[in-house]
Parts: structure tokens; sequence; C-alpha cells
């Protein structure tokens, strides 16, 4: 296991991040697996062991380095996805890998997915299919994540002191989500980045799709989307029973990662 750093130029700024490998370099990768926001740090690391060889983790985008007013997140994240796979095709040899990518991630991945011409993208608990929810400005956007994370709580908090992987992931985001709220750019980069609307994108790929969502995901829950998506036949949707929207560390988190990659490897 390995851990490369990497970095390229956004708009006069240095944007530095990291990707893990279970892999040699210079050899095949079968999966690269993008994580959400705030998935920084060693969580990548702890991800992977999860993951079946010649497997690729990159870390959450760092998002508070977009702008502060969070007006070029959409391209800001479209970016970062794109210098992340490219910096990982001149050390691994990348003949059409399946991308995985969960939350935040995915409105990237499925650019990716377009651009590259994949044959096969798997979204976990996406982001962007319920962009009717986030169609407002980013202070009323904001408004409706934080209602919407409090009730996704409620379904964590009975197993949050049980679950050393949740409770870690919870301390971990939570601190680095108030440090950057306190410099005036977390609150302004998730109301702008939420509206984003991949379906557009989908409809134009011609792979095919599996979604991985918890049932009781109520973030981006699939009840907001799943009748519109099945109107794209290149698209199948897998619930995962009594899941949250969840970290990949969590107990529910490791359930949704297996179930992406079980159904990856079929």
């Amino acid at each position: 296991m390995s851990k490369l750093d990497a970095s390229y130029n956004w708009r006069g700024k240095k944007i530095k991040y990291s990707v893990w490998s279970n892999g040699e370099l210079g050899k095949a990768v079968h999966f690269i697996l993008y994580l959400g926001s705030l998935q920084t740090g060693i969580i990548p690391k702890i991800v992977l062991r999860q993951c079946p060889p010649h497997t690729i983790v990159v870390q959450g985008a760092p998002h508070w380095r977009a702008s502060k007013s969070g007006d070029d997140i959409p391209e800001f994240m479209r970016i970062f996805s794109e210098e992340a796979y490219a910096f990982i095709a001149r050390r691994f040899v990348l003949e059409k890998p399946h991308i995985i990518a969960e939350s935040q991630a995915a409105p990237g991945a499925v650019v990716l997915g377009v651009n590259k011409q994949l044959d096969a993208l798997t979204l976990m608990q996406p982001l962007g299919l319920n962009p009717q929810v986030y169609s407002r400005a980013y202070t009323e956007n904001t408004r409706e994540l934080n209602k919407r994370i409090k009730a996704n709580l409620h379904h964590q908090l009975p197993t949050l002191f049980n679950d050393s992987g949740q409770l870690f992931n919870f301390l971990q985001i939570t601190g680095r989500y108030q440090w950057e709220n306190v410099r005036g750019r977390a609150h302004n980069q998730y109301g702008s980045g939420l509206g984003f609307d991949v379906t557009p994108l989908l409809k134009r790929y011609k792979g095919t799709v599996t979604i991985v969502v918890g049932e009781n995901d109520r973030v981006f829950p699939p009840h907001e989307y799943v009748s519109s998506i099945r109107k794209l036949s290149n698209i199948h949707i897998v619930t995962v029973p009594d899941a949250p929207h969840s970290s990949l560390l969590s107990k529910p988190g490791k359930v949704l990662l297996k179930t992406a990659f079980d159904l990856a490897l079929a």
C-alpha cells in the first residue's frame, strides 16, 4: 500500500491532494474510487484496506480551495476528477478502469465516464440526482442540507458510539468543516455545489451505471430520483436496507462499499 502526493494549479492556487494504491507503479489499475467531501487525511488509507487488489483511492476534493463564494464549485470538482485521473494515468496502466464515486464525488465521475468513454460507473449515495431540491440560493441550499444531515444523524446515533469507524469519521469531518466554516468557506461551497445536475450527462453516457444507495439516506434520498432515473435503460439501482448516508469507514458504509465492489466484480 502506497501514498502518492500530487498537485495542480487552479486559478493561481496550488491544489494539493493524495491518492492511495494497493498495486504497483506501472501496473494495471482496475478500480479508481473517488471519495466524497472531507474524506481526507488517513481516511483514504483506511478505506483502501476494504478494497480489492489493483485499486486506487482518491481523497475527497479539497473544495475549500475553491473561491470563497463557491460559485466555481462545479468546475472545481470536474477539474479535480480529471487531474487525479491524469495523474494516475501517468503512473499506472489504465485500460478503461471501473470508476466508483461516492457522494459529492459523483458528478466529477460522470464527467469522466462521458469524456473518457468508460464502460462502467458506480455511484454510491450520489449527489447530483435530486437538483430540484437544491436549486435555490446557496444559503437556502445549506439550510436544507443541514436539516437533512440532522435527519440522517437520527439514523446514525443509535450506533454512533458502538461504531469506531463512524465515530472517527464524524470527529474528523466535524473538525474540518468547522475550521473551513470559520474561514467563511464551507457554507458557501456546500450550498453552491449541491445544485449540480448530472442527469443530462447520464443521458449522454453510453456505458452502464450502477447506483448504490442506503434505504435510509436522508441527505440524497433515493425516493427523490428513482422514478426519473429508471427511465434511463443503462442505469441499475441497488438499495441497501436500513443504511443511512454513511462514511465508508462505518459499518453501514462498509456494506455500501462491499455491495459496490461485489456488483462491479460480478
